[in-house]
């Protein structure tokens, strides 16, 4: 008891007494209404997660434009793997700058390999503050958005606790705290979703994944590559004696060319007004985990079932034109009836059968058996895995290095499991919605396809007044096209159709 109290009356210490009894009556009261407080707001963040869902439906795609009007002496000065262009907000974004917190938070640690997207090295224990770089990402905009002036968008994200946070974080970092001394860091903002979100779309890729990967120049609206087509021959030549030597005879190179123009994938989720910062923190991995995977489900998607055609090839589907199946011609286009060559009717799957497949892609068939892969339904994998000349794992030992999404080996090739090969085809391997009972496996020449993606992921925002909901939306711009032209008797793609599901 201290001095003080000591020398209080009776009177004064029965006044002191009521007084530290009715401060804790007010801090009781403060704690259950922040705590009231605290069960409203999870309620209605209980009801936001039940408004994001992942739908098909709510996939958009169109068809990009130019955004910079390029002259065609720029043109030439864009080359594909040319990097040595001026300093642009995409290398920034992407991690290629000199700046070490935008190549933490933005360089993917994926890289493209022949057996599909590999994760290398690690995030360095900055998981963290990528969560909180797209958490400001989304509340930036998100702000910004609510006031129609995203100008602001950089002084709202520094307004959030959660920037606060992650600014302190990076100031405790001696690299990233040199780099915000400086005047090119002194600013730093996020300016995208980060790397751990590219990475998570890329591992998630299983089908896409064993293509080769090309980006397209950042200021052109179309890119061309030539079409590899049939091979060349050499010739004999005998040692040249005189100024009147036979010359060695020409070999014609390849005139046609394949032009890839990107298409858009998005998706949008709905955000209602009364999210909050905190909110956002707690439901973030959940959004970045439908984000990351609707859109690898798009990708997916398109690149086995696409047909760009005006009528597409499965003809029992009603499909609008946001469908992702109308993105561009995908693998099993180039394997139906009307442009495939090589098909194999395998109601009696064997062996025999299968490699009746390889047999009839010609050359293509012939290649290096991890330049190749075979791809399936569910019901297909199962009953491949029902023939013993089919390897599963525990078969592999140290031969093979596994490929994304790989489930088994047949003939030395990887077998790739997709939701997206359908197991309602009729007897030819389309989908006509009268027989569903089939299904098909596909043999699928990995460089005869190439896809390409043109610029980053991009995140944007609206607000709708009507019923006070903010927009977000993904997206990223890509295409995906045959690259060799397969000659008579041979193909790219071949086809196994007519085996029940």
């Amino acid at each position: 008891m201290s001095d003080e109290t000591q020398n209080m009356t009776p009177e004064q210490k029965f006044d002191e007494a009521c007084r530290l009894i009715n401060q804790t009556l007010d801090v009781v009261k403060t704690e259950q209404t922040d705590s009231a407080e605290t069960k409203a707001k999870l309620a209605k963040m209980g009801e936001d997660l039940m408004g994001i869902t992942r739908k098909v439906d709510e996939f958009s795609l169109v068809q990009t434009k130019m955004l910079e009007k390029v002259t065609e002496e720029d043109e030439k000065d864009y080359k594909i793997f040319d990097l040595a262009v001026k300093k642009s907000d995409m290398f920034s974004r992407w991690g290629y700058d000199s700046n070490p917190i935008n190549k933490a938070m933005y360089k993917p640690r994926t890289v493209a390999t022949n057996s599909g997207y590999k994760l290398t090295g690690s995030y360095d224990g900055l998981e963290d503050l990528m969560l909180m770089n797209d958490a400001c990402f989304i509340l930036g905009l998100s702000k910004a958005q609510r006031d129609g002036n995203l100008a602001n968008y950089a002084k709202y994200v520094q307004d959030t606790d959660t920037y606060k946070m992650l600014n302190y974080e990076l100031k405790a970092n001696k690299l990233f705290a040199k780099a915000l001394n400086t005047d090119d860091g002194a600013d730093w903002v996020p300016t995208a979703m980060s790397a751990q979100m590219i990475d998570d779309m890329r591992l998630g890729l299983k089908v896409a994944a064993q293509f080769p990967l090309i980006t397209m120049p950042a200021r052109s609206g179309s890119f061309d590559v030539p079409n590899l087509g049939s091979r060349r021959s050499a010739y004999l030549i005998g040692e040249s004696t005189s100024d009147s030597s036979d010359k060695i005879p020409t070999a014609t190179p390849p005139t046609s060319k394949t032009t890839f123009s990107a298409i858009k994938h998005a998706l949008r989720m709905l955000v209602s007004y009364e999210m909050e910062e905190d909110a956002i923190i707690s439901m973030l991995p959940l959004i970045r985990s439908e984000i990351t995977q609707a859109l690898a489900d798009a990708e997916e998607n398109a690149i086995i079932n696409g047909d760009n055609s005006t009528t597409h090839f499965d003809t029992g589907y009603t499909m609008s034109a946001t469908d992702v199946r109308k993105s561009f011609k995908g693998l099993r286009y180039y394997s139906n009836s009307t442009n495939g060559g090589a098909r194999v009717d395998i109601s009696t799957l064997n062996t025999t059968n299968l490699r009746s497949i390889r047999k009839a892609m010609g050359r293509f068939g012939g290649q290096n058996m991890n330049d190749m892969f075979w791809l399936t339904s569910i019901s297909g994998y199962i009953q491949m895995m029902n023939n013993s000349d089919v390897l599963t794992f525990d078969k592999y030992g140290s031969m093979f290095t596994l490929n994304s999404g790989e489930l088994g080996r047949f003939d030395g090739s990887p077998v790739i499991v997709s939701e997206f090969m359908s197991q309602e085809l009729n007897a030819t391997g389309t989908y006509d919605g009268t027989t569903t009972s089939k299904t098909a496996i596909l043999l699928v020449s990995k460089k005869a396809f190439w896809r390409a993606y043109k610029g980053q992921m991009l995140a944007e925002q609206e607000r709708d007044i009507d019923v006070q909901q903010h927009k977000v939306v993904m997206s990223h711009r890509l295409d995906f096209k045959r690259v060799w032209t397969p000659g008579s008797s041979e193909d790219v793609v071949g086809c196994g159709y007519n085996l029940t599901s």
